[in-house]
């Protein structure tokens, strides 16, 4: 079964930034009205087109003025955090919400954040899996004791402890090392805005082979539904290109210590083309198509991220995606 869930990107095309956060609950709330199973919030500093820093509390108050929709980070950029910090944050919030909390972990995108957080690119990756490994021991088990590179700890208890399992999943292009690393130590998967039907499939039968078992796996997408197809594909295209404008302009502002070829990586990731070519985008029977397809890759869950230009707009995608999710043949 595919959950539907939404993507809370908080982004703040009218330079607004109390307008941004109060439309974005207003989404959530929306989602959860129309029986939406999930949201995943986005992390990003330094940004005025998506104010989603503070992650963490977000995830917390979002949590609190909802009752039933589980919240998903989409995703904690780790090495920018403190392991043991963010392992007691989880742990409250799952304590308050009971089986409503996720965990989705990146290793960060740009140099402007690396710069001001003093992380070293080039190890980003490495960070992100210690801390995974390490968040992963504190939320169950007690007197951790911890060895690493970048992180140690002696007879560590996180208190108060989470009263259930916080799902953890590994943000991924679908590069082998992060399949493998999830596969390995029992993280689902979670792939972005530009990820194409063949590098679902691509993870999922590697994911398989290193673990025997099927990954949990959510797909991130922009979406814009339409009784007329056209106009929304247009649509889609002119929300994926205002992404990625600002997304690249924030790459712009920094001139990174080491990029370490992740220059490409980036461009990749918010690439205007790629992403609405990828997009949930057509009438509703062409979204049920698609949303068939992703079924078929593996994708558990779909995070849309609306693509209107309004709250009004984005309102009546969100009801379009909860009727053509409601539809049996994609539950």
């Amino acid at each position: 079964m595919m959950r539907s869930a939404l993507f809370a990107f908080f982004d703040n095309p009218h330079r607004d930034f109390t307008r941004a956060l109060n439309e974005q609950v207003s989404l959530v709330r929306e989602a959860e009205n129309r029986g939406l199973d999930e949201v995943w919030v986005s992390e990003h500093h330094f940004n005025d087109y998506s104010v989603s820093g503070p992650i963490l509390p977000l995830m917390a108050y979002l949590s609190g003025v909802t009752q039933r929709i589980t919240v998903g980070s989409a995703a904690v950029l780790l090495p920018y955090h403190s392991p043991v910090m963010v392992a007691e944050a989880l742990a409250v919030m799952e304590r308050l919400n009971p089986g409503r909390i996720l965990f989705g972990m990146a290793k960060g995108a740009f140099p402007l954040d690396d710069s001001h957080f003093r992380s070293d690119p080039v190890r980003n990756r490495e960070a992100l899996y210690e801390a995974a490994l390490l968040i992963q021991r504190l939320l169950s088990e007690k007197n951790v004791t911890f060895e690493g590179n970048y992180f140690n700890l002696k007879q560590a208890t996180v208190v108060p402890s989470p009263s259930g399992i916080i799902p953890g999943h590994i943000a991924t292009f679908g590069s082998e090392e992060s399949v493998r690393f999830a596969a390995e130590h029992g993280f689902g998967l979670m792939m972005g805005q530009t990820a194409t039907l063949e590098q679902l499939s691509a993870a999922v039968t590697l994911y398989k082979r290193c673990s025997g078992r099927t990954p949990e796996l959510t797909l991130l997408r922009l979406c814009y539904i339409d009784e007329d197809g056209k106009r929304a594909r247009a649509q889609a295209l002119l929300s994926a290109h205002a992404f990625s404008e600002r997304m690249l302009a924030v790459k712009a502002q920094n001139t990174p210590r080491s990029d370490a070829g992740f220059g490409t990586t980036r461009k990749t990731l918010f690439a205007s083309h790629p992403m609405a070519s990828a997009a949930l985008a057509g009438t509703p029977q062409e979204c049920l198509e698609q949303l068939r397809g992703y079924q078929e890759a593996g994708v558990t869950s779909l995070a849309i991220r609306p693509g209107g230009s309004s709250l009004e707009e984005n309102i009546a995608i969100i009801n379009a995606f909860a009727e053509i999710t409601s539809d049996k043949s994609v539950s």
